[in-house]
Parts: C-alpha cells; structure tokens; sequence
C-alpha cells in the first residue's frame, strides 16, 4: 500500500507539473499569436491613424499570405464585410485593440 500511495502521489505531482507546463505554454502562444496580429494591424493601417478602416481591411485580405494565415487560425477571409463587422465595435472603423482582441476570440471560437 505504500508504495501504491507512494506511486499514485508521484503521477498525481507529475501531472499537475504537466498542467502547469501546457498552461505556460498556451500563454506565450496566445502572446505571440497577439504580438504578431498586432504587427499585421500595423502593416495594415495605412493612413497612420491607429485605425482600419473597411478600405484598410479589404487590402489587407488582398495578400494571399494574409488570406491563408488567417485560414490556418480558422478565421473565414473570404467576407471582408462579414469579418470588419465582427471585430468593429459600431464606431465603423477597427482600432489595434479590436483587431488584436477580435482576431484572437475569433481564433478560440474556431
């Protein structure tokens, strides 16, 4: 019995170990994954005034790496409408904040 509870402690302190591990792991990937969104807003924000405009999205998606990066997120490209809505909040254009923000729920959603 001992060694059972000895054992059944060790796998137990390994698992949590493994928790932790897959944990720290998710949060760098959704920072990065965040960081790399962000640099794509900036590349996008042609005007320079920290928003994305409807004409500011729909070049964006222009770019077939852009088109199939965010395919592989499992965020649909195809409807330029459809996506600026999703991530606008009514104001009509799409600040880094609702881009950044957006494009990661919509990832998790996928």
């Amino acid at each position: 019995r001992i060694i059972s509870a000895l054992f059944l402690a060790e796998t137990m302190q390994q698992a949590n170990s493994d928790a932790e591990v897959m944990v720290l792991h998710n949060i760098d990937k959704t920072h990065r994954l965040k960081r790399e969104v962000g640099e794509l807003f900036d590349a996008a924000d042609t005007s320079g005034d920290g928003l994305l405009s409807f004409e500011e999205l729909d070049n964006l998606l222009s770019h077939q790496k852009v088109r199939a990066w965010l395919t592989e997120l499992g965020i649909n490209p195809n409807d330029t409408q459809m996506l600026f809505e999703l991530l606008d909040d009514g104001d009509g254009a799409v600040d880094k904040d609702e881009f950044v923000n957006g494009v990661a729920k919509l990832k998790g959603e996928a």
